[in-house]
């Protein structure tokens, strides 16, 4: 009988302790593309743009709870959460990784985009509405709307998912002036 509760201690401890409320398999889906340019429409992230955009100067910040905290995770092919590109034209842009949010429940992310690391008065927000759906054993977490400074720059009802920019297609692309 001692052993008969004793195994029964252990299978019951190694169930419970497998019952964690863990997604399984997770499916993020959280960057987005955009073009900067300035009132001329000239690319502020083309290196032969006059006053061009540096890419080692640029940061992004995750604003959370009131708290700005700059975006840096070293081990990440782009440890600060973004990388440019170049389109089949050789035109310039942006891609974005966006935070995921906290918890389980949908939400508003907010990125704090600084162009210039010695100019703090030139931050732009983009506004990421981050949608979380459930099954079984998976989740999928992805963006359903973006906002660059309070604009509506593209949803997911409104715009194509894929919008063209040059020869090819984007996820979640839009294009601004600054």
């Amino acid at each position: 009988m001692n052993k008969f509760l004793v195994i029964l201690s252990i299978v019951a401890i190694t169930f419970l302790s497998s019952c964690k409320d863990d997604p399984g398999n997770t499916d993020v889906n959280v960057d987005y593309y955009f073009s900067v340019k300035n009132a001329e429409g000239k690319n502020l992230l083309d290196p032969t743009t006059e006053g061009h955009y540096i890419k080692d100067s640029i940061r992004l910040f995750w604003l959370k709870n009131g708290e700005k905290t700059e975006v840096y995770f070293p081990n990440l092919s782009a440890p600060r959460k973004f990388e440019f590109f170049k389109n089949s034209k050789e035109e310039y842009g942006i891609k974005v990784y966006a935070d995921e949010g906290e918890g389980r429940q949908s939400q508003t992310t907010k990125t704090l985009i600084q162009w210039d690391k010695n100019d703090f008065n030139n931050i732009d927000t983009v506004e990421t509405f981050v949608d979380k759906k459930y099954t079984d054993n998976s989740e999928s977490i992805y963006v359903t709307k973006i906002t660059y400074n309070g604009v509506v720059k593209w949803d997911i009802v409104t715009y194509p998912f894929y919008i063209q920019w040059g020869d090819l297609f984007y996820k979640r692309f839009f294009e601004v002036a600054n």
